[in-house]
């Protein structure tokens, strides 16, 4: 990832390597997922007619920060786009949203162990 210009922006003081370290390719794809996961299931609360609404806002505001390089973000909704093409035009039920929300939590905290894992815990 370092290679191709895509890294971690880490909050904590010090450089990086400029060279991959061991497990940050995996979790990166698996980070991008998990941004992808979230933005499917947010824009599963709402009807079909207002999801592409929400998708443009959501990307706007993902390219806005600073987490994700400008390449990443076009992934991340291309996958998202992808995952909601065909998908019900109902809104998920409040059971799913809670189902939703405890994956979503679940998978935050795994993503944060790996990543403090490879680069060091982060100052908060």
């Amino acid at each position: 990832m370092a290679a191709l210009g895509l890294f971690y922006v880490s909050k904590r003081y010090g450089d990086l390597p400029p060279h991959e370290l061991p497990g940050e390719q995996q979790w990166r794809n698996d980070f991008l997922l998990w941004h992808a996961f979230r933005i499917v299931g947010r824009a599963c609360l709402l009807p079909g007619h207002m999801r592409e609404g929400y998708l443009a806002r959501a990307e706007e505001v993902l390219l806005a920060g600073t987490e994700l390089s400008e390449i990443e973000v076009d992934g991340v909704f291309e996958c998202a786009r992808r995952a909601l093409h065909g998908a019900s035009q109902d809104a998920i039920s409040r059971e799913e949203w809670e189902e939703f929300i405890q994956r979503e939590t679940s998978e935050a905290d795994e993503l944060n162990a790996r990543r403090d894992a490879i680069f060091g815990p982060e100052d908060d």
